[in-house]
């Protein structure tokens, strides 16, 4: 028993022994753990920082950097990112750098994650249109995921010039080549001839005393002559800037005499003559030769002889240069300083050269025209005293001149010699020598004298347009109003007790209301040009000859009326209705301005309208125009006021007596026929408005007396397309009043749908020109294509020029303007119903 507690003690110590072991070498583990812990807190710590630094160099990298997940999701984008492409902000690089709704079928940045492995390439960037270079690495961000890093390097310029240089030796390569093959030509010529040569001695002894005399006279084309013999060479190079081969043709001094034009002949041989026979030192002349194709070439000749102890000339050599190409430089520089001084002479603008001391040294004609003074004159004035309205003016024209080099367009203000004051607009630039030092400048002046006054009516059409734009935006659903109110209030009084004289009083003044925004609405499209016209040939003394008596009743018996035609008919196309009411607003002002009586005259002629005057007129075309001339003896016109006669709104006439409208009326009136109206008055001596109107060569027929047709009834079916519901109701309502069967749609679709269902018992259709889903045109057309003889009416509430997009009024399909009357419409059923009938 003790020997076995013995030996458990034994075991026991051991064990403790191997336990306190263990716990050392665990603590001296855990103390390892702390110390590697402290270090991977620090090196995160030390990473972070890193990345941060990182993150701030790429912000400062002139090339973009950003960071892909493998999500595609952009984490991290550089500075040169988001100025060129924008900033992420969550989106997918497909999304913000493709603008694609998937990813890229074959990216080149994706297929790193695959790889794991770094790839270089290239991207033309359709953002900003530069070439990248694209590095794409495998990142491992702080949490142990793979991201790519991609960078991409602006390479645009060095991809020009690389294209630059791969076209540079391209065009090197092709000349080399070219240079080269007619070096083999050359040679392999120059060797058939040199081996021709070495048959004989005596051969190749003329061969070296060519050549020799050939190096002395020039070293392009050769020609050799024997004054003994009569024998002549010339080498291939003279035939070939001739276009000829060397066997085409003969060595024969007539070959060449023959090829010398006739104007040249004479002095070419008359210098060879003086020359041979020692009167001049040297052989030299420019000439003209026939080439292969029929065309002269320019030739300068150079030639030395050799001469016998006694003076005498046997032999003659030298060379051709061919000059064409220079003498063409010498007539395109003639003929441009041929062009460059007529340019300086004709210009309608004023071209001056001063010196760098800001002296005048050239000036052409037009400053006298435009200054009115002499060119002489225009040397001694000081310039900034004499020719600027403000002094100061020039000494700025100056700076900008000195400090930018150039000035364009510089609005200035100039006196001509008469005082009277020019705008113009300067430009100029600084003329420099060959060392880069300013030596003067060149300009020109403008003048916008009459272009500040066109501009002044630019402003007049700009208001006119700002009348219209409201106009148009109020007309469709306005007139579909009135339509309604006018419709319903006439049916209201047709059912009206006779006894009831209230409300039958009533519904005349809700009538007499509706007109006259009926009327107003009529006159703001008037004024902007977006009312509907029925232009026609049309007399002007027929118009003003039938308007005599209305106007006499209009102006009252203390102002005497005179009208006066032309001997001329004076045809036109215009709306009659339209040109009255412009006589009518002129004779109603006329006798506003006239309280105490006077003197109001219309009368007619013609005039020739040329470039210029259509300009001051505001007249499209020139040509021949008939002339209204409306005149007065009225209180007349102020400045200031007459500048602003025609706008709309303006009104001189008490609150009340004048809405501002009826000479913007007529303005518009007159513009919508292409024509124009002015106006010259003075303060106490009257106002004369003169209208011009485009004359037509066309004879024209007298207009029948002018009846009213009462509307009718019938018993037709009559298909009813209108969206607006009220005028819906309305028309349908009058419409079978009268006897006729109604069908009624409520847009473009159900038209035709209602259409086909009733097609053989419909006899008119009546259609709205602006509907959902399918318009007025596009049911006409069906409509048509289904029943080519269907009668058919349009109506609409909008303006002319939405009409005439829709492609209506040119057709010449019948047509009725919202608001319409109870009987104005029934009328118009009636007449197109009826026409066409036995």
């Amino acid at each position: 028993m003790l020997w076995i507690k013995a030996k458990t003690m034994q075991h026991l110590k051991s064990r403790i022994e191997e336990l306190e072991n263990e716990a050392a070498f665990l603590r001296q583990r855990v103390t390892e753990l702390e110390a590697s812990e402290r270090k991977y807190v620090q090196a995160k710590k030390s990473l972070k920082t890193q990345r941060q630094r990182l993150f701030s160099l790429l912000n400062r990298l002139p090339a973009y950097v950003y960071l892909q997940a493998p999500d595609h999701t952009i984490r991290f984008a550089n500075r040169y990112f988001r100025k060129h492409f924008g900033a992420p902000n969550g989106l997918k690089c497909y999304e913000l750098l493709r603008k694609r709704q998937t990813p890229c079928p074959e990216c080149r940045t994706f297929e790193v994650f695959e790889t794991k492995e770094p790839q270089r390439w290239e991207w033309n960037c359709p953002l900003d249109g530069l070439s990248y270079e694209v590095l794409d690495y495998p990142y491992v961000d702080l949490d142990g995921s793979v991201l790519v890093l991609e960078l991409g390097l602006d390479v645009s310029k060095r991809k020009q010039i690389e294209n630059d240089l791969r076209s540079l030796q391209t065009d090197l390569e092709k000349r080399v080549t070219e240079r080269t093959e007619q070096l083999r030509d050359i040679v392999s010529k120059l060797l058939d001839e040199i081996a021709e040569r070495k048959k004989t001695e005596e051969a190749l002894r003329k061969s070296e005393e060519r050549y020799a005399l050939a190096v002395l006279g020039a070293n392009d084309g050769i020609w050799d002559r024997d004054l003994d013999t009569g024998e002549v060479y010339f080498s291939p190079r003279w035939k070939g800037m001739l276009n000829y081969e060397d066997h085409e043709l003969p060595n024969h001094l007539n070959e060449w005499k023959s090829r010398i034009h006739s104007d040249d002949f004479g002095r070419v041989t008359n210098t060879l003559q003086w020359y041979l026979g020692g009167h001049i030192p040297v052989y030299e002349v420019e000439y003209r030769l026939r080439a292969k194709d029929g065309s002269y070439r320019w030739i300068h000749t150079r030639g030395a002889c050799l001469r016998d102890p006694c003076g005498n000339p046997y032999r003659i050599a030298g060379s051709h240069t061919d000059i064409t190409y220079r003498k063409r430089i010498e007539v395109a520089l003639r003929e441009s300083e041929r062009k460059y001084r007529k340019i300086f002479e004709d210009s309608r603008d004023v071209i001056f050269v001063f010196d760098a001391d800001a002296r005048l040294l050239d000036i052409n004609p037009s400053a006298q025209e435009l200054l009115g003074y002499s060119t002489q004159e225009l040397f001694t004035l000081d310039i900034a005293r004499d020719l600027y309205v403000d002094a100061r003016a020039r000494e700025n024209f100056h700076r900008l001149l000195f400090t930018d080099g150039f000035v364009k367009d510089l609005q200035i203000e100039m006196k001509r010699a008469d005082g009277e004051i020019l705008v113009v607009h300067v430009s100029a630039s600084v003329t420099k020598n060959e060392d880069g030092t300013i030596t003067g400048y060149v300009g020109t002046i403008h003048d916008m004298t009459e272009h500040k006054k066109l501009e002044q009516q630019l402003l007049h059409v700009q208001k006119m347009e700002s009348i219209g734009l409201l106009a148009g935006g109020i007309a469709h659903d306005f007139n579909n109003l009135l339509t309604a109110i006018s419709g319903y209030s006439e049916t209201i009084k047709e059912n009206i007790d006779r006894e009831n004289q209230l409300l039958r009083s009533s519904v005349d003044q809700v009538l007499l209301a509706a007109e006259r925004a009926r009327e107003l609405t009529h006159n703001l499209l008037t004024v902007s040009r977006k009312q509907i016209i029925n232009p026609k040939p049309q007399l002007i003394n027929t118009i003003i000859t039938e308007i005599h008596s209305f106007i006499s009743r209009i102006i009252g018996e203390d102002i005497e009326l005179s009208t006066k035609s032309c001997k001329r008919k004076l045809p036109v196309i215009a709306d009659r209705g339209q040109i009255e009411q412009v006589l009518i607003n002129l004779a109603t002002n006329a006798r506003d301005a006239m309280p105490e009586g006077g003197r109001f005259s219309i009368s007619a002629g013609h005039k020739m309208v040329n470039g210029k005057s259509k300009e001051l007129l505001g007249i499209d075309s020139p040509g021949e125009y008939a002339v209204i001339t409306v005149s007065d003896t009225g209180i007349g016109i102020k400045e200031k006021t007459r500048q602003k006669i025609f706008e709309p709104f303006f009104t001189t006439k008490e609150i009340g007596k004048g809405t501002g409208l009826g000479l913007s009326i007529s303005y518009g009136i007159i513009k919508q026929h292409n024509g124009a109206i002015t106006v010259e008055s003075t303060p106490g001596a009257g106002a004369v408005f003169t209208i011009y109107l485009p004359l037509i060569q066309m004879e024209v027929a007298e207009e029948p007396a002018r009846e009213h047709i009462p509307a009718t009834t019938g018993t037709e079916t009559i298909l009813v397309a209108e969206d607006d519901e009220i005028v819906n109701h309305f028309l349908c309502g009058i419409l079978q009043r009268a006897g006729y069967t109604v069908i009624s749609a409520a847009n473009g679709e159900d038209a035709l749908s209602r259409f086909r269902e009733h097609e053989s018992m419909i006899s008119l259709v009546i259609s709205d020109v602006v509907m959902p889903k399918k318009n007025g045109r596009e049911i006409y057309d069906e409509i048509r294509s289904l029943r080519p003889n269907i009668k058919f009416i349009f109506i609409s509430g909008y303006t002319a020029d939405i009409i005439l997009k829709k492609g209506i009024v040119e057709e010449g399909v019948d047509f009725v303007t919202k608001p319409f009357s109870k009987n104005e419409i029934l009328l118009k059923v009636r007449t197109v119903l009826d026409h066409g009938k036995d």
